[in-house]
């Protein structure tokens, strides 16, 4: 199996670009390229001799007769298949096999089934019940952000930091050998470019202690990061994820019909799509695509009926990043203002810190007062120092919540906003 290369070259990305990021490294870089790449090999080296146990991307954490066993969702050879190939059939059934051969590294008595428990429950029950009746499109602009607690999302705090970043002594050795004597960079700089390689590997690579059975290791790309023709995805923010794939008690159960299992992907569905948010990414379907095998159509109706059944959003691309200004923070964050919401209370709604509401909310009330005196959108983003676009966001949110400049003026005196 090729899986290391994908690991090191998705962990390899973020690591470039931190450097370029926040040591003055230039995007093609070829220093930067060769002292990620020493950096990781002489990392991997030492911790396979040293025992070191972590998982990388696309690795899942589940249990096997009573033991914890590690099944890669993801090899690099396969994917570049897929990319060729453009369908996903071309390579089913080699990954399959590559999981399998994985597995029976653990057990050699393992079977296709027993894999299938694991990974794919779909493949083992029958076409009764279906999706048909799951609706292909939702319109949930009244909804809120679906509450992390009622989707089950379990993401630890890893408290690790920058300072706990260690490099082990022989391995520092031979890279400041490398950055200092050989490139005559200052040992200082150095030190503080092996620190941040460090927690980079630490965070893409978790050791397995840190994950719980049904837990997988993913990376998704920031969500503040913006998709341009013009920018290859290695250029783009990675985040390093966690995801709970299956809780303890779903591993290895398969319900009887497709109904059952459409059911409980869809949860499944939905808790990794919060999870995946709380940490600062959102996923679209075509990871969902390889953490459950199923069909992108099917996916698209599992996520909408989730959300057309329980009334809620989930943070998606669709609803989050490319459904236009109907889903955005701002516009969900002044909604629940206008419903009496205190900011804590939108901020755990919205995943948001409380600071962010309140930028939001101070924003929404500065335009409410130029807005009384009939101060033109360009002006109003010079005064408050915001682009134009938000400013007309802003007086889209104003004409949908009050009727006339009376209701506007109610507002403000009642939040203590003294008027001429």
């Amino acid at each position: 199996m090729q899986y290391a290369s994908l690991t090191q070259k998705s962990m390899a990305n973020a690591q470039r670009y931190a450097l370029k990021e926040r040591h003055d490294f230039t995007k093609e870089s070829w220093l930067a390229e060769v002292i990620t790449a020493e950096f990781n090999t002489k990392m991997t080296a030492y911790e396979e001799e040293n025992g070191t146990e972590r998982l990388h991307p696309g690795e899942l954490l589940t249990v096997h007769n009573g033991c914890e066993v590690v099944i890669p969702l993801l090899d690099q050879g396969l994917l570049e298949e897929l990319v060729e190939h453009g369908k996903w059939s071309a390579v089913a059934d080699e990954l399959e096999d590559a999981r399998l051969e994985a597995l029976k590294e653990y057990d050699p008595e393992a079977t296709r089934e027993d894999l299938q428990r694991l990974v794919n429950p779909r493949s083992l029950v029958t076409t009764r019940g279906s999706t048909k009746n799951s609706p292909n499109a939702v319109s949930p602009s009244q909804w809120e952000l679906v509450d992390p607690e009622a989707v089950g999302a379990r993401v630890a705090k890893r408290n690790f930091t920058k300072d706990d970043a260690s490099v082990p002594q022989p391995v520092e050795a031979d890279m400041m050998e490398l950055m200092c004597q050989r490139e005559n960079l200052s040992r200082q700089r150095a030190q503080a470019i092996l620190a941040e390689l460090a927690y980079i590997r630490e965070l893409f690579c978790p050791p397995r202690s840190e994950l719980k059975p049904g837990q997988v290791v993913w990376i998704g790309i920031a969500i503040e990061d913006k998709q341009r023709e013009d920018k290859a995805t290695c250029y783009r923010k990675q985040v390093p994820l966690i995801l709970t794939l299956q809780t303890e008690k779903e591993i290895g159960n398969v319900p009887e019909d497709l109904a059952g299992v459409n059911h409980l992907q869809k949860n499944q569905i939905a808790r990794m799509a919060v999870e995946a948010y709380l940490q600062g990414s959102v996923l679209p379907l075509v990871d969902f695509h390889m953490l459950t095998f199923r069909h992108y159509g099917t996916l698209s109706k599992l996520v909408n009926a989730y959300m057309q059944e329980h009334e809620v959003i989930l943070p998606t691309p669709g609803t989050i990043k490319d459904a236009g200004r109907a889903m955005t923070h701002k516009r969900i964050a002044v909604s629940l203002h206008m419903q009496g919401f205190f900011s804590q209370e939108i901020a755990k709604k919205t995943y948001h810190d409380e600071e962010s509401i309140d930028r939001y909310l101070d924003l929404f009330i500065a335009v409410l007062i130029l807005y009384l005196y009939d101060m033109p959108p360009k002006l109003m983003a010079r005064v408050t120092s915001s682009g134009v676009t938000l400013i007309q966001e802003h007086l889209e949110l104003v004409e949908q919540h009050f009727p006339d400049k009376n209701h506007v003026k109610s507002y403000l005196r009642e939040r203590g906003v003294k008027l001429a």
